[in-house]
């Protein structure tokens, strides 16, 4: 068993006797990434990774993915050539919005000429074995917590290289940083593998998903009942006894409220704005509230039980619609930006909730996205006028209760993989802490 020493740092407590502890600034020298923006991309020239790509939970850290890089033009070759990560660099993103992504960085780990973009900060390693090394550091929450309690910020957390030069990074020897650089590759690598395989197992679940909802919102569950055209060109056939017709004819759509970032305060009259909407529910992780007086004076924005509220910006997410029903006893204004829809008595929420999940539905309501900028957005005047097919209003409920029930099983199954996932993904962290920091002998 090999001999240990207290380190005198907080977050590391004990490394092996022979191992250094030394400084970020005395390990790497620095860069700065492109001073660029999104409109300097191009669709071919000399690849460039910016904040944006590290942040991807494509990501690894420790290896550099194809699917990263973004492009921009040679003529940067001749006016930023100190923007050039090389081998061995490792980039940082100097800005996170949310605070786990604080510390976030990408290994370089070719030899072909890649720009650090914007919002990056290059690290160069000065005299050290095996870079790849530090990279496995680096993913450790115990590393990070030297960077996340100095990032400024409340919404979007920033880092800077005066913060990464005051951090202390741990040195094994040059044997001991090879040796464990490639145990790491290949116990990541198995992990890695046994986690893709869950993954595509959910993702299957997924796609089942879909059919099923396409094939009962489209088709009915009685496959003997006669069909007829709906002139409907996305959906084709629908059971002879249902119609077909625009949601303006049932339901009507409210768009939500411009309130002043002024109007906003510590505790109030709730309001939804665009990052409450998920795809399937409402999530109150960011708050707003107004004062209580605005409840009454936006009587006509307030968000009821059963109201299906929806993004208009950034209206699609993984290939679906950013649609969830309000399903809460509270009272809720609507922000800009967003949208609710309330059917009338011949449209179920939940029928029109399933509807809009289903994937033909997503491609129509698709072809009103307005794409031509950096933030996407659909019109309530152009989804009114989407045709959609109508049961009665007790096979609506019917065909719901069918879904609800099918899905409760497969979201199980779901649930089950995501929780292997996630036992996978603390157990990779837990095993790259422990030999990073000497605490397990490779």
């Amino acid at each position: 068993m090999r001999e240990m020493k207290d380190s005198g740092v907080e977050w590391i407590e004990e490394i092996p006797k022979d191992w250094e502890i030394s400084s970020f600034k005395r390990v790497f020298s620095f860069d700065k990434g492109l001073p660029i923006t999104k409109e300097n991309l191009v669709e071919t020239g000399i690849p460039v990774l910016s904040y944006g790509q590290i942040h991807s939970k494509s990501n690894s850290g420790i290896r550099l993915s194809d699917d990263l890089l973004r492009y921009v033009s040679e003529e940067y070759l001749n006016t930023n050539p100190s923007s050039l990560a090389r081998r061995g660099d490792i980039l940082f993103a100097d800005t996170s919005e949310d605070y786990e992504g604080i510390g976030n960085c990408a290994y370089i780990s070719t030899d072909t000429p890649i720009f650090a973009g914007y919002h990056t900060i290059i690290t160069r390693p000065k005299d050290i074995a095996n870079p790849q090394y530090l990279a496995f550091l680096f993913q450790t929450d115990n590393w990070r917590s030297q960077l996340r309690g100095s990032a400024s910020g409340i919404k979007v957390f920033t880092i800077s290289q005066s913060m990464l030069k005051e951090a202390t990074v741990i040195i094994p020897s040059s044997q001991t940083q090879h040796r464990i650089a490639d145990y790491l590759n290949a116990k990541c690598a198995q992990i890695d593998r046994a986690i893709a395989r869950q993954q595509e197992v959910i993702e299957k679940l997924k796609e089942y998903k879909l059919s099923v909802i396409t094939e009962a919102v489209t088709k009915g569950l009685n496959s003997d009942v006669p069909m007829k055209d709906s002139g409907i060109k996305w959906i084709g056939e629908i059971p002879a006894h249902w119609e077909a017709i625009k949601m303006k004819f049932v339901g009507r759509f409210i768009n939500g409220y411009a309130f002043p970032s002024s109007d906003f305060i510590s505790f109030g009259i709730r309001v939804m704005k665009i990052a409450n909407i998920q795809p399937m529910y409402v999530s109150w992780l960011d708050e707003s509230f107004v004062a209580e007086s605005e409840f009454d004076r936006l009587a006509s924005y307030r968000v009821e039980q059963g109201d299906l509220v929806f993004a208009l910006t950034r209206p699609i997410i993984n290939g679906g619609i950013k649609v969830a029903i309000f399903e809460e006893d509270e009272r809720v204004l609507l922000n800009q930006r967003n949208a609710m829809y309330k059917g009338d008595k011949q449209l179920t929420s939940k029928w029109q909730y399933y509807l809009m999940q289903n994937t033909l539905f997503v491609q129509e309501f698709a072809l009103f996205i307005d794409g031509t900028g950096q933030q996407p957005n659909i019109s309530t005047n152009e989804i009114a006028n989407i045709s959609i097919p109508l049961p009665p209003i007790l096979e609506q409920n019917s065909i719901a209760e069918y879904l609800d029930r099918k899905f409760a099983k497969i979201d199980g199954i779901i649930s089950q993989k995501q929780s292997v996932i996630h036992k996978l993904t603390e157990y990779k962290k837990s095993l790259i802490y422990e030999v990073v920091t000497g605490k397990k002998e490779v």
